[in-house]
């Protein structure tokens, strides 16, 4: 790790945090959800919590932004900061991992194209859980992924402890186990390692999925006093729309995307291009050619990716029309 990477990344960081403190100061809880997460402290017993708030999340994002309110925060500033910290948080995760897996200027890249994402900013600015999952499944497959390639318990025993974090954020935060008992399927296949590596690495996944099983159990086992997991799962079906609504769905994503990341992201896809390079030294008329080639790049793949984006539209228009006769 030289000198010249971190201060690249120190003005990445900050660039970032520049952006998300401006979204910050432009934010207030407006959403439903930010609200059943932001009033804890208006309700009294049993709960202390907006009534049936289990049915939208678990309660880690709802217990931070009240410890933020008991610690005397103003309670907008004291509902938003969660998100805040760990967006600019996932900004160095996104470093590391992608340095640890690729190299240094992938991990710059990946910093970069995190700390300029428009999508990124408007939800490290909100009272949602999104950001806050976001890091902690970051962190629980970089370790989960240290554990398998270094056969080390201990690293397996980190990505149990994120994963539990997760799924205290988000009932979905058990994807990590999934992840990796996907890639041991591949390693396998594709590998076919002696029955000891076999076995160790089943060990590490062993390790990881008990740790994550043990952080989450205290929360399931509260969920018994009030009908246990059946009402949230039951809850969670209302939301799967099948394969007849997948086409939709996406349509529906893509054109959000558009509308909410398509201004600083692509200075910041200009960014994760040009970035890298510098981690040698470069002469003036040599940086300009590559800053020049990172611009023209960006604006071949911001149109592609546009034409795709108006492609799936127009194919979900037709598809609906059809039917509609039909």
């Amino acid at each position: 790790m030289t000198r010249r990477e971190l201060v690249l990344l120190a003005l990445i960081l900050l660039s970032g945090s520049g952006l998300r403190v401006f979204a910050l100061s432009r934010s207030a809880v407006e959403h439903f959800d930010e609200g059943v997460y932001a009033s804890n402290l208006w309700f009294g017993p049993p709960d202390y919590a907006y009534p049936m708030r289990q049915l939208y999340a678990p309660p880690l994002l709802p217990a931070l932004i009240e410890a933020g309110m008991i610690a005397g925060l103003p309670p907008n500033l004291a509902a938003l900061m969660p998100s805040f910290l760990a967006g600019c948080a996932t900004i160095v995760a996104l470093w590391w991992f992608g340095r640890t897996w690729f190299s240094p200027g992938v991990g710059l890249a990946a910093a970069t194209l995190c700390a300029f994402s428009g999508l990124h900013i408007t939800y490290s600015a909100a009272a949602l859980t999104d950001v806050l999952l976001g890091l902690w499944l970051v962190l629980a497959v970089q370790a989960i992924g240290l554990s398998l390639g270094r056969v080390d318990l201990r690293w397996a025993i980190a990505g149990g402890v994120s994963t539990g974090l997760a799924w205290w954020t988000k009932y979905n935060g058990w994807l990590p186990l999934a992840i990796e008992a996907s890639a041991l399927a591949v390693l396998w296949l594709l590998l076919r390692p002696p029955r000891r590596q076999l076995l160790a690495w089943l060990a590490c996944f062993g390790v990881t999925t008990l740790v994550a099983a043990a952080v989450w159990s205290p929360y399931y086992l509260s969920l018994q006093a009030s009908g246990g997991y059946v009402p949230i799962a039951a809850n969670h079906a209302r939301y799967v729309v099948g394969l007849s609504g997948w086409l939709g769905s996406a349509a529906r994503q893509i054109s959000n995307l558009y509308v909410v990341d398509i201004g600083v992201s692509v200075l910041g896809l200009v960014l994760a291009l040009f970035l890298p390079s510098l981690l040698a030294p470069r002469r003036s008329g040599e940086a300009f050619s590559l800053f020049v080639s990172a611009v023209a790049t960006a604006c071949g793949v911001s149109f592609l990716t546009g034409l795709f984006a108006v492609a799936v539209g127009a194919a979900a228009g037709i598809a609906r029309t059809l039917l509609a006769f039909h």
